[in-house]
């Protein structure tokens, strides 16, 4: 499917020729007058605003500065109480007293101290409580003991063995700050005791100092009312229970609470310290606000409203806008007969500006053109990028399943292989099952690789030396008919990646180059480095700024058209005869590189051959590191418990079987849920949880989490033929992981159960008959 470009060149807009003559002062001046008395009355208007608002900000910053003192003076409070209370409790006589629950031993130390903190602080509450929190003594009600108490600030000393306090609200009605001390003796605890200060004082402290008018009113269903008419006769205040339906009035510092407020109480009516409500009486104007108030337990209780008069504000800020509308009206007449001499000298000189602005006009369409053209270029790249992208997930997702299949098929092939010998007729049929296995598995490790999930062991590199270790091998590969040649370029940066995914690239390369050349022909291998700016990947969405190492293979062979071109990279694409490729090759080329953060850019035209340029991004570190050569794996046998769980049927049978011919005790199950149950009720040694990555019920991770619950000790070995679930980013395994991918070998799996095992010297088996 074709998708057609998007993005089109813009209309061009001439300019007439014959709009040379311009009546600039009536299209201006008329408009400007209009525009003078719009801004007035905008300018009114805006003035207004800004008077309110500044009037609303002052409102907001009493309410902060009443919310500021009042928490304040309650600190200050109970710092003093708690100083007061501290001192008193480590007389002896008095632990003495409180330890024995003599109340009237209480009271003659107790009465003295109360009196004075009453007169000098408007203290007034003492109590002695016992430690199961029986009331022994009330100092400012000698009358009323033994009840239990249950207030919050008690039950937080008891419980955090430490001094509490805060506000709660009494029975009556009544705010008060209680501040409770544990008493200990010798490390015993021996009761309670507490200071309470009614806080109607403070209400009346914040009005005087912030020259506002402060109430308190309390939520009706917090009291009793009964005893809080009797509250309030008895400190000789006015008590009308019924002024408002779901509040009453505690505390004030006027006579008369404003009528215009009584709306405002009940609580659907207001949105506390948000809604400004405003108020006029007797011709002055005022702004309230509500602040709730809160228990020391963090219930809401209350109301504290706060009345400010505005009128002195707002009367000058009306005899500033007058002001300053006059002297804006006597400016703009002054501006209106200044602009009219002055327009008259510009319709002159538009006159001569239209002609050039014509002239330009063409030069900018020429340049729009341009660019539109470039970003065609880059949007057709990008979707390019974006298909590629998405053909890749769905050839890692088909590449695990078939390496499921594969597994079963190339395991039983080899394990028959093994147990027949060459001469039987049935040989060369398994033997050729056998290599077109291990050809289905090389096509999805291109998949893989192509998808960018294919495992890796990035290491750092220098690409000439490698490059050119590998000329033998790749001039066998392209025959000799074709000259290869290296042109390696000096003091080349260093590159990190799998040298394997290297070997990949050029193997690819090399043969697609062979294939184009008839007869003779020539193959150059080169190596360079550029640093890449921001207007190169402005043309090159899949490049970013930066130092990169660049391996160029060239050929002179047949070329290819850009209908081609824009195809390559597909998986399965190819332009070969049926039979003579997979259609895989740049598809792996193109899924490594990325891998890798790398970028690819393919010159070619039909006739004149082709160059893949591969940018690979510059490595610092200088660290070399050398492949070693490792022997041919052989099959090592073992004697420990391995677990064995995979939710695909044929292998969990075909991977028991191999691991029970090399000697394991094979426990297996084929879900997670089983293999939970099998490593808690398994007597014996578990040593190894040899798992599938991807299952049903959980990963392969989630489950070495759960057995690791139940046997902390056990070995694990992680097995999948698409290795997401495993990999950090970009295809390298995750430091510590011990994985071996689907499909895999006898040989291989035996090596790998040994090094997970940490066997340092595995006994060889004889070849498994």
């Amino acid at each position: 499917m074709k998708i057609k470009n998007t993005i089109s060149s813009p209309s061009k807009v001439p300019i007439s020729k014959s709009s040379r003559s311009f009546r600039v002062r009536i299209r201006i001046l008329a408009p400007m007058v209009i525009s003078i008395v719009f801004l007035l009355s905008a300018f009114i208007f805006t003035v207004h605003k800004i008077q309110n608002r500044n009037v609303s900000s002052i409102i907001e910053r009493k309410l902060d500065s009443a919310k500021q003192l009042f928490n304040a003076q309650l600190e200050s409070d109970a710092g003093m109480m708690s100083a007061v209370l501290i001192p008193f409790l480590s007389s002896e006589r008095m632990k003495s007293a409180l330890s024995a629950k003599n109340r009237n031993l209480l009271l003659e130390y107790g009465k003295p101290l109360f009196e004075q903190l009453r007169s000098e602080h408007n203290i007034t509450h003492l109590y002695f409580t016992g430690p199961d929190r029986i009331n022994i003594l009330r100092v400012h009600n000698p009358e009323m003991f033994g009840d239990t108490i249950s207030r919050f600030t008690i039950l937080e000393a008891e419980k955090t063995k430490r001094i509490s306090y805060g506000i709660e609200l009494g029975r009556m009605g009544t705010f008060t700050l209680r501040v409770v001390v544990p008493c200990y003796e010798k490390d015993q605890l021996i009761g309670y005791v507490e200071l309470g200060e009614e806080i109607d004082h403070l209400v009346q402290k914040l009005s005087k100092i912030l020259n506002v008018d402060a109430y308190l009113a309390i939520e009706k269903k917090f009291i009793d009312r009964k005893e809080w008419e009797s509250a309030m006769a008895i400190l000789g205040r006015q008590a009308n229970w019924s002024q408002f339906p779901t509040a009453v009035i505690v505390s004030r510092n006027q006579k008369y609470f404003p009528e215009e407020l009584a709306y405002y109480i009940p609580e659907e009516h207001h949105v506390r310290g948000v809604v400004e409500i405003s108020l006029e009486k007797d011709g002055r104007y005022y702004r309230s606000r509500f602040m709730h108030l809160e228990n020391v337990s963090g219930q809401e209780v209350g109301e504290m409203i706060i009345v400010y008069d505005v009128t002195e504000m707002l009367s000058s800020g009306k005899y500033y806008t007058f002001a300053v509308a006059l002297i804006y009206l006597t400016v703009g007449g002054l501006l209106f007969f200044l602009f009219y001499g002055y327009l008259a000298r510009v319709e002159r000189t538009l006159t001569t500006a239209q002609a050039e602005l014509i002239e330009w006009n063409k030069t900018l369409e020429e340049k729009i053109e341009e660019k539109t053209k470039e970003l065609n270029e880059s949007h057709e790249k990008a979707i390019q990028s974006s298909k590629m992208s998405a053909i890749g997930q769905l050839a890692g997702g088909v590449a695990h399943d078939f390496n499921n299949m594969l597994s079963v098929i190339n395991g039983y092939s080899e394990m028959l292989l093994r147990e027949i010998v060459p001469s039987d007729p049935k040989y060369a049929h398994i033997k050729e099952i056998n290599k077109a296995g291990e050809r289905s598995a090389d096509l999805t490790r291109q998949l893989l690789a192509f998808a960018r999930k294919q495992p890796i062991a990035p290491k750092v590199l220098d690409l000439n030396d490698t490059v050119a270790g590998m000329l033998k091998m790749l001039q066998r590969l392209i025959g000799e008919n074709s000259e290869l040649i290296l042109k390696p370029a000096a003091n080349l940066w260093k590159i990190k990646m799998d040298p394997s995914q290297l070997d990949q690239i050029l193997t690819n390369l090399l043969v697609n180059a062979r294939d184009a050349i008839s007869g003779a022909g020539k193959i150059a291998i080169e190596t360079g480095k550029e640093e890449l700016a921001e207007a190169f990947c402005k043309t090159h969405p899949d490049s970013l700024p930066g130092k990169y190492v660049v391996l160029s293979v060239s050929d002179n062979g047949c070329g290819m058209s850009k209908e081609t071109i824009e195809h390559i990279f597909e998986p399965f694409f190819t332009t070969k005869a049926v039979g003579e490729g997979t259609g895989l090759g740049l598809a792996t080329v193109f899924g490594i590189v990325k891998q890798n953060n790398g970028f690819i850019d393919v010159y070619s035209e039909p006739g004149k051959g082709t160059t893949y340029k591969i940018y690979l991004p510059r490595h610092e570190s200088e660290n070399v590191v050398k492949d070693e050569i490792l022997d041919k794996p052989e099959i090592i046998t073992g004697t420990e418990t391995v677990l064995l769980v995979e939710d695909e049927k044929s292998l969990l049978q075909f991977a028991k079987a191999l691991l029970e011919r090399m000697g394991y005790t094979v426990l297996t199950a084929n879900n997670p849920t089983q293999a939970i149950k099998i490593a808690g009720e398994y007597k014996g040694d578990i040593h190894l949880l040899m798992t599938d990555v991807i299952m049903p019920e959980m990963s392969g991770r989630d489950l070495k989490e759960k057995i690791n619950e139940i046997r902390s000790d056990i070995k694990y070995l992680f097995m999948s033929g698409y290795t997401a679930d495993i990999m950090s980013h970009n295809g390298v395994i995750d430091e510590g992981i011990n994985f071996l991918q689907k499909p895999f070998t006898a040989e291989e799996l035996s090596v790998k159960l040994r090094e997970v095992l940490y066997l340092v010297e595995g006994k060889h088996a004889d070849p498994l008959e």
